[in-house]
């Protein structure tokens, strides 16, 4: 519901199975509205038509055409890193071993001759030993990597016809991933797509025609539902127009007329088919009008307070925010307005600025906002007064110009009986 256009007032007023019809009506509006998006989709000339099968067979047989396996880009992109390098590793070993033991003056052989050489100096010079059984162990060192390098390529195998087949496979699948999707499995998806998109512009008319037939199947399930729910809102408007009233003239709206006028409309959305506004006519022979049309500031912040009164246990809303709710009232009704604000307070926040004393009065906390101009600039500043300072401030509200000892005790008393009304010992 709403107060005025921009101030919405949450509630359940309705109940549970209001709530859980709104959820449905909501649900299959959604569902409705897919298929008025789908069958939109398919409104189209048969020029129009032509064009897109013939774009979405292409787009089909060249995806399926590609024989697709899920996940294959991968190992290929693996595969060709590997085999791109692979003649480069064939070269280098080719290289390895011809200048450690394949070519002329190879390493191992250099390193025989050496050895040789120094075993017979070392049999003249023991002083050479050391040296000769490192540099045999050079040897030994060479010829063991000779020979694994040699194992290694002849066990490394390298073939240009496999290489440009997976150079063209990727070629292919790179294609297919810059038009459709950066994954086989997006290629996939979308060929999927495609092809029950074909499936269906080939058979057009059938497609538009059970598009239709769904169409009014839904909306007459949502009708169905709204019907429900106009009915239950329609009750409960009736019983929730009554409480507002009688809690309206507590407020010193004495000959109010009160309305929540809930009208089934032909179209219809995610929250049902009615339209609900609410109608107050202040004074006898006025025609009811909606609220935010004939009431003032005031008197939208009392009938927003007779609202609050009403749904204090179903609403959602932990703070409320009151301004000028003393607006054109006095007295007793301004007690009967800080009662119910006190009422209300037992399950909210309640803040309010007011210059009624029997409304500050009732108050739990004082907060004194004050102006003052600094240098030609003006500057609010708002501090919480201690009970002293509000039993003065509350004597300033009654009016006087000067504090006397009597409008302090008129003040004291006055907070006295708000704090006994909240006990409820009066």
């Amino acid at each position: 519901g709403f107060v005025d256009g921009d101030t919405p007032v949450h509630f359940d007023f309705a109940g549970e199975k209001a709530m859980e019809w709104k959820a449905s009506v909501a649900k299959e509006y959604k569902e409705y509205k897919d298929l008025l998006a789908e069958l939109d989709a398919l409104d189209m000339d048969e020029g129009a038509r032509e064009r897109e099968v013939s774009l979405a067979r292409y787009e089909v047989d060249e995806i399926e055409g590609a024989g697709i396996c899920l996940g294959e880009e991968i190992e290929l992109q693996n595969k060709y890193r590997k085999m791109q390098n692979g003649k480069k590793i064939v070269d280098a070993l080719q290289k390895v071993s011809m200048y450690l033991d394949a070519g002329d003056g190879n390493a191992v052989e250099l390193t025989g001759y050496a050895l040789r050489e120094l075993s017979n100096a070392a049999g003249m010079d023991e002083e050479l030993t050391p040296m000769e059984e490192r540099l045999r162990d050079v040897e030994s060192l060479l010829a063991d990597v000779s020979r694994d390098i040699k194992n290694y390529a002849e066990d490394f195998s390298f073939s240009e016809e496999e290489f440009d087949e997976t150079e063209k496979r990727l070629d292919i699948l790179n294609h297919l991933m810059t038009k459709y999707g950066n994954s086989t499995e997006k290629i996939l998806a979308y060929g999927e797509k495609r092809r029950k998109e074909l499936d269906q512009l080939m058979d057009l008319a059938n497609v538009q025609m059970n598009l239709k037939n769904r169409l009014s199947q839904k909306e007459e399930e949502i009708r169905k539902i709204c019907r429900q729910l106009h009915e239950l809102r329609s009750i409960q408007a009736t019983a929730l127009s009554e409480e507002i009233t009688a809690v309206l003239e507590d407020l010193n709206f004495l000959r109010v007329t009160f309305e929540i006028a809930v009208t089934e409309k032909d179209s219809f959305g995610e929250n049902g088919a009615d339209e609900v506004c609410f109608l107050i006519s202040l004074n006898p022979g006025e025609a009811k009008k909606p609220v935010a049309e004939v009431a003032s500031g005031g008197e939208l912040s009392r009938i927003m307070l007779a609202l609050k009164t009403v749904f204090a246990r179903k609403d959602r809303m932990e703070t409320l925010i009151f301004d000028e709710i003393d607006a054109g009232i006095s007295g007793k009704t301004a007690w009967r307005v800080s009662e119910r604000m006190d009422a209300l307070g037992k399950g909210h926040q309640i803040l309010c600025i007011t210059h009624l004393p029997q409304i500050a009065a009732m108050a739990d906390r004082h907060y004194l906002i004050d102006k003052k101009e600094e240098d030609g600039v003006t500057k609010t500043e708002i501090r919480e007064l201690d009970a002293g300072e509000s039993v003065e401030e509350v004597a300033r509200l009654l009016g006087s110009d000067m504090v006397t000892d009597a409008v302090l005790e008129n003040a004291k008393e006055l907070i006295s009986m708000a704090k006994m009304t909240k006990e409820k010992k009066i």
